[in-house]
């Protein structure tokens, strides 16, 4: 029940974003994020002063996430064109919106799944003075709750 709850408002929520685009507003979906979040990894990276060999490993974890970002960029602009083409019809299949969006969300589900394991990895190759300043920094921003 709460699925199909949370997918109807979702479909709702998709279909007031593409009623609000359509209206000249263009919303935060068309906008790929992808190297402004790769700066804030950059930064956070070169705030620890990796060695060689940790430089060489957030180097390539930072590629692979980078493939991740762009990827689900495309995905999120390849929905929306799907969801603005059927909102063109003159009468637009709800559950045709209703299984595509159940579709996006479930593959992007599966890329945010990702996350936790890349940023384990990346604590994995830190040292003890890195980790205690990691640390300190989660637990600043954990400090409100």
């Amino acid at each position: 029940m709460k699925f199909k709850k949370i997918t109807f408002l979702s479909i709702i929520a998709i279909a007031g974003a593409v009623a609000f685009t359509a209206c000249g507003h263009r919303g935060h979906f068309s906008k790929d994020r992808s190297e402004r979040m790769i700066k804030k990894l950059d930064y956070v990276a070169d705030r620890l002063d990796l060695a060689g060999e940790q430089q060489a490993k957030y180097q390539d974890l930072r590629a692979r996430v980078l493939v991740d970002l762009k990827a689900a960029h495309q995905a999120r602009l390849a929905t929306m064109r799907q969801l603005k083409a059927e909102f063109e019809k003159p009468e637009p299949d709800m559950n045709a919106l209703a299984a595509e969006v159940k579709t996006s969300m479930e593959s992007g589900h599966e890329r945010f799944q990702k996350a936790p394991d890349y940023v384990a990895e990346f604590y994995g190759f830190l040292n003890a003075e890195q980790k205690a300043e990691v640390k300190e920094f989660v637990l600043d921003k954990l400090e409100d709750l």
